[in-house]
Formats: C-alpha cells, sequence, structure tokens
C-alpha cells in the first residue's frame, strides 16, 4: 500500500522498473489487496503492452463484482483496441457503484498513460470522454475528450465516432 501510495503520488516512471523485486518478493496474503494488484499491473502494463492479457488474468482471479476490477478490465480493453468491450466494463462499475475517488484515480492515471505511451492516446481520450459522460455526468469534459479522441484517431474506430454522436446528442450511452 505504502509503495502504491508514492507510486501515486509521483507518478515515475522510473519507479515502476524498481517495483518488480518488491511485488515478487510480497508474501501470498499481501497479494490479495486490490493495491497489490492495481500495482502489479501497472509494474507489468508500463513494461510491455505485451504483459495485457497476463495482467488481465490476474484480475479475473479477483471479485469481478469490485467495480476497481471492472475499471482496470475497461483499461486492458482500450489497450487492445476493443472501446466496445471496454465501454461494458465502464457500464457495469457503474452498476457497482464506483466511488467518486476511484474514478478520480482512474482519470488520473490514464492522463498519465497518455505521456508515458502516447500511441494510446485516442484511446486514454476515448475513456476519458465515456467516463465523464456515463459516470461523471459531465457533458463538457465528455465532449472535449472525445474531440481530443477523434482528432488521434488516424481514422480509426469509425463506429465509436458515431457512437460518440449519438450520446451526445441524445444525452445517453
Amino acid at each position: 500500500t505504502v509503495i502504491y501510495n508514492q507510486w501515486k503520488q509521483s507518478r515515475d516512471a522510473s519507479m515502476l522498473a524498481s517495483m518488480g523485486y518488491l511485488l515478487t518478493t510480497t508474501p501470498e496474503e499481501g497479494r490479495e489487496f486490490i493495491q497489490w494488484k492495481s500495482l502489479q499491473a501497472i509494474h507489468l502494463i508500463s513494461s510491455q503492452d505485451d504483459n495485457v492479457d497476463q495482467v488481465e488474468q490476474l484480475l479475473l482471479k479477483s471479485n469481478t463484482e469490485d467495480p476497481v476490477i471492472q475499471v482496470n478490465l475497461a483499461f486492458f480493453d482500450l489497450l487492445r483496441g476493443d472501446l466496445r468491450a471496454a465501454t461494458r466494463h465502464y457500464r457495469e462499475a457503474k452498476k457497482l457503484h464506483v466511488t467518486f475517488d476511484t474514478v478520480e484515480e482512474i482519470l488520473d492515471f490514464m492522463e498519465w498513460y497518455i505521456t508515458f505511451k502516447p500511441s494510446r492516446t485516442a484511446e486514454m481520450h476515448f475513456a476519458i470522454g465515456f467516463v465523464s459522460l456515463i459516470i461523471l455526468s459531465d457533458k463538457q469534459l465528455a465532449e472535449k475528450s472525445f474531440a481530443l479522441f477523434r482528432k488521434h484517431r488516424d481514422g480509426k474506430y469509425e463506429i465509436e465516432n458515431d457512437l460518440i454522436n449519438d450520446w451526445i446528442s441524445n444525452g445517453h450511452t
């Protein structure tokens, strides 16, 4: 928990590289905490995108009725480019009463991830827009994020782009 909070405060990418040893030496009972799982996921994803399936399997062994697990699963869908699957996990997180603190943390993380992996800018802005619209009911932030998604999508995600128009104009997802 202390290490996770330190990383969360600093967002220091070099700190991620040194976490591997600490994560592997954590006793089994400590590995059940969501902070350990989140830190493990962040560590693996930061080392290379190829770890997405490995991390997802780690999270699927957890309680999928936990909204934090749902938002983490959504993130892996984003990395695979499956934006519609990500929206299903965000909707599920909302149904499970995801807290404002959790939403704030995931939005901060996605903003950091854009600087860490600029190649994922479109996907992260899509998610920020969707979360802003469906969970926060912040249409203004959603429109801003969706505009950035459109700017960076490079012709991909046509269906999602069309859905955004409907979500914004009709006020539903």
